[in-house]
């Protein structure tokens, strides 16, 4: 399930499936998956919009699962013109949104299932196209 947008600056949550809540002795928390397409193929004022809403959903313990890519990968030129925003430090971005995030990447330990034979350059080098793996959890 996706969500769709309804214009250039909203989103409409077609369905309460988005997030799936989980009974944990006497709360509720959600897990929220946003797929890759949906974030890399929107623009960044509009992935700021999706957080925020999905913020206000949220409860301390929920959990969100996503994965971005830095502003280098938007000029990867297979994908040039598809990619529509990219975030370098998605720790920061998630944290405005009051979430704590853990992130790797691809080839990484944690996300290497034998795909990656070469060790990724570490996230301080510049003008490195990169991909990352999130999981957060909204603090409370």
């Amino acid at each position: 399930m996706s969500i769709r947008k309804a214009n250039a600056s909203r989103f409409v949550i077609p369905h309460p499936l988005l997030y799936l809540p989980y009974r944990v002795l006497s709360f509720t928390y959600f897990i929220y998956y946003i797929p890759e397409s949906d974030i890399r193929g929107i623009t960044e004022p509009e992935v700021h919009n999706l957080l925020q809403a999905i913020s206000n959903l949220a409860v301390a313990g929920s959990q969100l699962g996503l994965d971005l890519i830095n502003t280098k990968s938007i000029e990867y030129e297979p994908y040039r013109g598809h990619f529509r925003s990219g975030f370098d430090n998605p720790e920061a971005l998630l944290a405005e949104y009051g979430w704590e995030a853990e992130v790797i990447q691809p080839g990484e330990e944690g996300a290497n299932f034998g795909r990656y034979p070469y060790q990724l350059p570490s996230r301080d080098i510049p003008n490195v196209g990169r991909a990352f793996l999130i999981k957060a959890k909204k603090k409370g």
